[in-house]
């Protein structure tokens, strides 16, 4: 390797990979969102041998550039609707930049102070702008899956403890059985979270829902002096439907139940106050997760663990090494990666960014549009399957054959992109508004171009 080399070609390469990615971030406000096929058949043209000799820096990024941004899903554009991944702040963009070239590890202070100091101001921050209780401590990982798996680590560990287990010492086999609560609409990444900590789906008992998708209160199941967790969703994937947090996590206390709230996007309702009242007796829960990739629009992969008890997280995952240099408050002792990048960074830069009103605003606004979407569709006879609260809306064209082909050509047509569902056994376009740069403009022309496709079946 050629030290000298490398250094002489860093800041032409670093200038160039900056210029063009500015480019990439002017050019998804206006450009088709599906890649074409001549850039999905390019695609290959970053595959081949395993290459025996050095290649200049610039012109790796050249050639990662000319194919890769050319083959990219659109997913920042303001009419991109299809999933709920949110976009990403400007700011956030270059506090990863930032953050990258620090390269910074923050498990321990005495390895990065000032990795694990942003993202202890951006926990505090976090606590506040969603109403959590002020003894909240935080996770900093990968995205809500794992955010679960931290909290059901602790959650597990927690119950049985209560009944007289010591799974430090004893691992699960032999453990008391665990009973486990979720709603007949839980998320799948929440049943692989739960799988992941031991807990098979013999152990799952899913509550009945209401007809938006939130669990029915009055079907609740007796609550038995056992070992139990229960899920709850604030924000179903497709609907956008809360759980009586309230009424649900009163009789679940009573026998000492741990609860959990899998917020993925929902849990940002908490920080605007026309939308709290969605999240009543939410901050009764022991613990939360929620991404901030999704409606933080920061860039993946970003996600947070919320739980009351800290102790709890750090008796699940604290571990030892006469090698480490640890400090009390050490986050490697409350994930699960020992390394990790700093993605307390760009939050923190979001929320510095943003502030208090921000954040409310940019939460509202999202919710504003889906509203208006749905206003758009209903004045068009379309027929609209869930109750909108929030960011979600679920249209049918008719029959579920037509509503699929719609699916196909509004992604093909290019100006935006619809993902489907099936809903209660009807097919439909699922609609989630959640990018910061998306406005009533955006729903007009991706509104103006799906009654062209929809006409073309008619």
């Amino acid at each position: 390797m050629d030290v000298d080399k490398i250094l002489s070609e860093r800041d032409e390469t670093l200038n160039y990979a900056a210029q063009k990615a500015i480019t990439f971030l002017q050019e998804a406000q206006t450009r088709a969102i599906e890649p074409t096929e001549e850039a999905l058949k390019n695609l290959s043209l970053l595959d081949g041998p395993f290459p025996e000799t050095p290649m200049p820096s610039k012109e790796v990024i050249e050639e990662l550039e000319d194919v890769g941004s050319k083959g990219a899903m659109v997913t920042i554009s303001p009419r991109f609707f299809g999933f709920v991944t949110g976009a990403n702040l400007p700011v956030t963009v270059a506090a990863q930049w930032l953050a990258a070239a620090w390269d910074q590890l923050p498990n321990m202070a005495v390895l990065s102070p000032l990795a694990c100091k942003l993202e202890q101001v951006a926990e505090k921050w976090l606590v506040d702008v969603l109403h959590l209780p002020k003894q909240t401590r935080c996770s900093f990982v990968t995205g809500t899956t794992t955010a679960d798996m931290v909290c059901l680590l602790g959650a597990r560990n927690h119950v049985l403890e209560q009944y007289g287990w010591d799974i430090q010492t004893n691992g699960l086999f032999g453990a008391p059985k665990i009973r486990v609560l979720v709603g007949e609409e839980v998320h799948t990444t929440m049943l692989r979270a739960l799988r992941a900590v031991g807990i098979g789906n013999a152990q799952i008992e899913k509550i009945p829902v209401d007809d938006n998708g939130a669990i029915d209160a009055s079907k609740l199941p007796e609550f038995r002096d056992e070992p139990t967790i229960i899920c709850l969703q604030a924000g179903n994937v497709d609907s956008g439907a809360f759980d009586p947090f309230d009424v649900i996590i009163e009789k679940a206390k009573k026998y000492n139940a741990w609860v959990h709230i899998d917020g993925a996007f929902g849990l940002w309702a908490a920080s605007n106050p026309k939308l709290k009242y969605l999240m009543k007796g939410f901050e009764k829960a022991d613990s939360w997760a929620t991404d901030a990739h999704k409606w933080l629009n920061v860039p993946y992969d970003s996600g947070m663990a919320f739980y009351k008890d800290e102790m709890v997280i750090k008796k699940a995952l604290t571990l030892k090494g006469n090698y480490l240099v640890q400090g009390n408050d050490d986050p490697m002792n409350r994930t699960l990666e020992t390394s990790r990048r700093a993605r307390g960074t760009e939050v923190w830069a979001a929320l510095k960014s943003l502030g208090r009103q921000g954040v409310s605003n940019m939460i509202g606004k999202s919710c504003d549009l889906a509203k208006y979407f749905e206003q758009r569709l209903r004045e068009e006879g379309f027929e609209i399957l869930n109750k909108v609260e929030l960011n979600q809306v679920m249209v049918s064209f008719g029959s579920d054959e037509k509503t699929k082909v719609v699916i196909k050509a509004i992604q093909k047509e290019g100006t935006a992109w619809f993902g489907g569902t099936n809903w209660h056994g009807k097919e439909a376009m699922r609609i989630s508004t959640v990018g910061w740069s998306t406005t009533k403009e955006d729903i007009d022309m991706s509104m103006e171009a799906l009654l062209k496709v929809v006409n073309q079946f008619n």
